[in-house]
């Protein structure tokens, strides 16, 4: 008689999917985990749902690896953002150095000039010059904080 109700139970197909909650505490760490803490504030993430045999429920293992590939993913993510942040960074700090190399030379040079069409020197006013001073101090501390 038990043999013939775990056939019967065993003959039934279950479908069960893990839910894997995504969450940031108030320090800003991220966590992970098969119930959320706070609804509002808990991603459900998307994993693909795997059929489970015959009531069996899906085991520890398979949960774990669902959410180490969750956590691989968000890592990966945010390596990425990282090496933008760098390059842009990198990219900032060459514009930075450029800016304060002009204004720099415009200070100390005696006579201002900028060259032709032709590649000859045409010498700009006093008052030209200071204009330029100004606009390049501004551009350095917008681009140099």
């Amino acid at each position: 008689m038990l043999k013939g109700f775990f056939i019967v139970l065993m003959s039934l197909s279950l479908s069960v999917t893990a839910a894997v909650y995504k969450w940031t505490d108030a320090q800003g760490n991220v966590h992970y985990g098969d119930k959320p803490v706070d609804s509002n504030q808990a991603n459900e993430i998307k994993v693909d749902s795997a059929t489970v045999r015959s009531g069996v429920t899906e085991s520890r293992a398979e949960k774990r690896g669902k959410l180490l590939d969750a956590m691989a993913e968000d890592r990966l993510e945010k390596k990425e953002k990282r090496e933008k942040q760098k390059a842009e960074r990198k990219q900032r700090r060459a514009k930075c150095n450029y800016l304060k190399d002009r204004l720099r030379r415009l200070v100390n040079s005696s006579r201002a000039y900028r060259l032709d069409k032709d590649g000859k020197r045409v010498y700009v006013s006093n008052q030209s010059r200071e204009k330029s001073i100004g606009q390049l101090r501004k551009q350095v501390r917008k681009t140099c904080r």
